[in-house]
C-alpha cells in the first residue's frame, strides 16, 4: 500500500512540475511584428473618439500602448501609457497631431514598438474648406 501511495505521489509531483514549466516557459515573441489595423498611419480625422486596433500576437500577454501629442522625438504631452490585454483601446483626443506606438510583451520577451501618426482636425476648420 505504501508503495502505491509513493507512486501516486511521484506521478502527482511530476504532473505539477510539467504544468509549472508550461507557466514558466513562455514563447519568445521578440521577433514578432504587431500589425496595426487602425488608425492607419497618417490618418486625419474629424472625430475626437478614436479606436486604436491591432492584431494580437500568439504568446503575448499584454500590449503597451503609448500616445503622445507631437512626436516621441519631441513630445508636447503624454496622452496615454497603458497596458491593454485585448486588441483595442478607445480614447477621446482633442484636435492636434499625435504619434502612437504599440508593443506586445509577455513575462519572457517583448516586441519592438511599432509607430503610427494621427491628426485630429478641428471640425470648424474642415467645414470651412
Amino acid at each position: 500500500m505504501r508503495q502505491l501511495i509513493r507512486k501516486i505521489a511521484i506521478i502527482w509531483m511530476m504532473l505539477l512540475l510539467i504544468e509549472g514549466c508550461n507557466i514558466i516557459f513562455e514563447e519568445d515573441i521578440s521577433g514578432e511584428e504587431v500589425y496595426i489595423i487602425m488608425p492607419v498611419d497618417g490618418t486625419t480625422s474629424v472625430y475626437e473618439s478614436q479606436v486604436f486596433w491591432w492584431e494580437t500576437i500568439r504568446g503575448a500577454i499584454k500590449y503597451n500602448l503609448e500616445i503622445v501629442e507631437g512626436s516621441f522625438f519631441k513630445p508636447l504631452s503624454l496622452i496615454a501609457d497603458t497596458n491593454v490585454t485585448g486588441d483595442k483601446f478607445e480614447i477621446a483626443l482633442i484636435p492636434g497631431n499625435y504619434e502612437w506606438r504599440i508593443q506586445a510583451w509577455n513575462n519572457y520577451s517583448e516586441t519592438e514598438y511599432f509607430y503610427n501618426t494621427l491628426t485630429i482636425s478641428d471640425t470648424a476648420m474642415v467645414n470651412e474648406k
